[in-house]
């Protein structure tokens, strides 16, 4: 029903562009028609035509007395505007702005906040909190990520870091032999930063007031919203049953029995009511606050007080600085460990010492390679605050150029099915979720841009949900533990411990050109788990590579690996050709008939904006 809908709006949008067209005009910004000809019968006022009497040329002098008058007011008219921008200061003109994320609504709302006078960052906030509202089963006020801000005029960057934080009773012996009461449910909590971090970042850059960021996601909780597709794929899937819901989830996405469907609405009063109290507290609404004690009384595990108040009042934002590295004549900034960023880094070294071509077998066998390399180097990664030396060790390496010429020499015709080759710890560490996050990107007219991806982990996060209506994540999944299922590790940086935060595999992402600062700039990060680093690589490529616009580079087909057991994992639009040649190659391949993951990017070039949001996942940017 949905689909017929959606393809008669696009069969009507044919109609309107094929009845624009017929008419051989242009439709410039704001609606202006721009002609290429002249219609059947009219006149130019210094276009000649015949006399109908005589059969002489007739200059239309009338025509030309009325431009050279035109012409005079025009003049004054800028010159009036001149002095008036001399004494009353500069105008707005020309701005651009674009939002990107995985829902058409939270696009909206925040590209709003830019009409508003608002900057990036406070349409970040209203965005990022609209997404855990509209998609819960992706992220949240329960959940954590990491924040990519840059200002492209000051070409200053930072990276704000909130990701979930392990509590004070973690323990690594308590889960010794038995990783799977990290999997799911109380002990898979982490403290939640979400808030936390968008509030610092509107501290530190946002223009307008906190309350007008919220409050237009407080009214979508109260009004109502629809069933996205992303929601709905996932119900379709199989991957979760009703049962595996708390009876507070159930209440909203169960309804007799089965799953809510596509279009559906869903009213959040309870959701509504705690984004009322963050309007008017802030953050402290949850970390200490009226809504701290309901997530303390649900994080009990037998005798164990799992997260304590104590917990969420003590838990801090970091600030990072940007990793980064070029590529050709552009500049790659990211986010640091305990991010995947260094892996989009690592990767990109390693593919511009070759020749790529697009939809190659050679270059697509290289760039899984390339992806394996990158991988193998961030199981050596661990939070920087527990072992700095170590993991500013690792990140090095990663980025260095003579180490990616290395690995391009050790690179032959066929893949390594020893994950060893590969270096790293040999293995594929568990706790990978394979969904559960959402990724924003925007960029304003005063070019602040900021790439932001938030997350619960897996989807609906740890399955705990308190009960006023806060989805609580299981962040701590992404943890090892001693003798875990992921095989004993050579290192401990990736160990659970109190006040530790996990290695994880989001990479919010940002390049530049080096030299000239209006060429192209490219804002854009991925949702799916391990396979992130390689979806941002691919997307990027598309783009700065093989020169795709922005909406084709991310439709492309994508392709995933993983290390151990050796798994390539492609989408079925791939060519025969690539896909015979990868198997002869070694590669052990699998056709996915569902998305592997989801990219959202904002391009700009001078002025010219171009927004795109994955349709795999039912996107929709918004630009302006």
């Amino acid at each position: 029903m949905e689909d017929d809908k959606q393809d008669q709006i696009n069969t009507n949008e044919a109609d309107i562009t094929r009845l624009i067209a017929k008419d051989k005009t242009v439709l410039g910004k704001g609606g202006h028609v721009l002609s290429d000809g002249l219609k059947k019968g009219e006149t130019s006022p210094l276009h000649k035509e015949k006399s109908i009497s005589s059969g002489k040329d007739i200059a239309h002098s009338r025509g030309l007395k009325i431009i050279i008058g035109s012409s005079v007011i025009f003049a004054a008219v800028i010159t009036l505007a001149l002095v008036l921008f001399i004494y009353l200061g500069k105008p707005q003109v020309g701005a651009s702005g674009a939002v990107a994320s995985d829902v058409g609504v939270c696009s909206d709302l925040g590209l709003s906040v830019l009409e508003r006078g608002g900057n990036a960052v406070d349409a970040t906030v209203t965005t990022l909190l609209c997404t855990g509202l509209v998609n819960p089963h992706k992220s949240g006020i329960g959940g954590g990520g990491i924040m990519l801000v840059h200002d492209h005029k000051t070409k200053k960057s930072e990276v704000i870091d909130f990701m979930e934080t392990a509590t004070s009773a973690a323990d690594p012996d308590f889960f010794k032999g038995d990783r799977s009461l990290l999997e799911k449910g109380v002990l898979s909590v982490g403290i939640p930063g979400e808030l936390k971090g968008l509030e610092a970042a509107h501290q530190k850059y946002g223009k307008l007031p906190w309350s007008s960021l919220v409050d237009p996601v407080t009214s979508l909780a109260r009004g109502g919203f629809s069933v996205t597709k992303s929601m709905d794929d996932l119900f379709k899937s199989g991957k979760l049953k009703t049962s595996d819901l708390s009876p507070h989830l159930q209440k909203y996405f169960v309804k007799d029995g089965s799953f809510v469907k596509l279009g559906m609405k869903i009213i959040r009063t309870d959701l509504a009511d705690i984004l009322q109290e963050i309007s008017e507290k802030g953050s402290l609404a949850l970390y200490n606050g009226k809504y701290t004690s309901e997530i303390t009384d649900v994080l009990i595990s037998g005798v164990t007080q799992w997260m304590t108040a104590a917990d969420l009042k003590q838990y801090e934002v970091k600030y990072r600085d940007v990793v980064q590295t070029t590529y050709h004549e552009t500049t790659v900034m990211t986010v640091p460990a305990p991010a995947a960023g260094p892996s989009v880094l690592s990767a990109l070294n390693m593919l511009e010492g070759y020749s790529l071509t697009q939809n190659n077998p050679e270059t697509v066998h290289r760039m899984l390679e390339a992806f394996k390399f990158a991988s193998a180097q961030q199981q050596l990664l661990g939070d920087p605050d527990f072992n700095k030396e170590k993991v500013k060790n690792v990140t090095q390496t990663m980025l260095d150029k003579t180490v990616a010429a290395k690995h391009r020499n050790q690179t032959t015709n066929m893949t390594h099915p020893d994950p060893g080759f590969y270096g790293g710890l040999g293995v594929t560490l568990s706790g990978a979720a394979e969904g559960g996050a959402s990724h924003i990107s925007v960029v304003d007219a005063q070019e602040l841009m900021v790439s932001v991806t938030s997350s619960l982990n897996s989807w609906f996060g740890s399955g705990v949900m308190t009960k006023s209506g806060i989805i609580l994540n299981n962040q701590l999944a992404n943890f090892q533990v001693p003798n875990s299922s992921g095989g004993t590790l050579s290192t401990q940086l990736n160990y659970i411990a109190p006040g530790k935060r996990p290695l994880c595999s989001m990479a919010p992402s940002i390049v530049v050109n080096t030299k000239v600062s209006c060429a192209r700039r490219l804002n854009l990060g991925a949702t799916g788990g391990e396979s992130i680093p390689s979806a941002v690589v691919q997307t990027a490529l598309n783009v700065l590579s093989y020169n795709m616009n922005l909406t084709v580079a991310v439709q492309a087909p994508r392709v995933r690996v993983s290390l151990s057991p050796e798994k390539v994992v492609y989408e079925e639009k791939f060519s025969k050709e690539v896909v015979d040649s990868l198997q002869a190659r070694g590669h052990h391949l699998f056709k996915s008939t569902a998305p592997i993951n989801y990219v959202q990017g904002v391009k700009k070039v001078k002025d010219n904006v171009e927004a795109y949001s994955d349709k795999r996942d039912g996107g929709r940017a918004a630009q302006f």
